[in-house]
């Protein structure tokens, strides 16, 4: 059963002349931040561009790059971008040791002003943050300290993919919950009760520029 989903950053999204979407795969929520986005030009990184792009009278004009830290992170020309949109994607950044250089190549790519929007599987708070998120799981303080790190600022966060039924507490991690189902018929019946993670929505903003003021991507 697909989970009921619904982003609270994407809606600004609608709005965004040039949106970056992060994207692993052709999946829905990949798909769906490129249809809300304008019928201008739109950024979509990484893979799926087959499918996008068999269909430019739905999505319009995209531009494909690569993110593939850290020889691969030049995601757009500086300070063009209006929104960035990650879905589940800092683990495996921070697995490979690449979140602050990932957030410092989201603010460069961003206008001043220009939005940040992140989903990710949500960390008990009372457990000490693996740098390496090897469950799966990152803390919301964490991440926002990655955020501020690289200069972006909190605006918001929404608990529309909230789940409480989720104790973070798994054998195999995050996969061990749908759509994963990593220990396969072992106790299935008590993890598609839980359902899928408990995951934060965070968005941020890169700080406007100052009239006058020439703005300085992040380190």
């Amino acid at each position: 059963m697909l989970r009921k989903t619904c982003y609270a950053p994407l809606w600004t999204a609608r709005n965004a002349a040039r949106p970056i979407s992060l994207a692993t795969s052709t999946g829905i929520l990949s798909i769906l931040s490129l249809f809300l986005a304008s019928k201008t030009i739109r950024r979509w990184s990484r893979f799926g561009q087959a499918r996008v792009g068999a269909y430019p009278e739905v999505y319009g004009k995209i531009e494909v790059s690569r993110l593939s830290a850290p020889a691969d992170l030049k995601i757009a020309p500086d300070g063009s971008a209006d929104f960035v949109l990650t879905f589940r994607n800092l683990h495996n950044w921070m697995k490979a040791g690449q979140a602050d250089a990932v957030f410092a190549a989201f603010y460069r790519a961003l206008k001043p002003g220009g939005m940040l929007g992140i989903e990710e599987h949500r960390g008990d708070p009372k457990t000490k943050q693996d740098p390496q998120a090897a469950s799966g799981y990152v803390n919301e303080d964490y991440v926002m300290q990655l955020a501020k790190k690289a200069g972006f600022i909190i605006v918001g966060k929404a608990e529309i993919n909230a789940n409480p039924k989720d104790l973070k507490n798994h054998p195999k991690g995050v996969w061990t919950l749908p759509p994963t189902l990593r220990l396969g018929d072992q106790d299935k019946a008590k993890y598609v009760a839980i359902g899928e993670s408990d995951r934060m929505t965070l968005l941020f903003r890169k700080a406007a520029q100052k009239t006058g003021q020439t703005a300085t991507p992040a380190n």
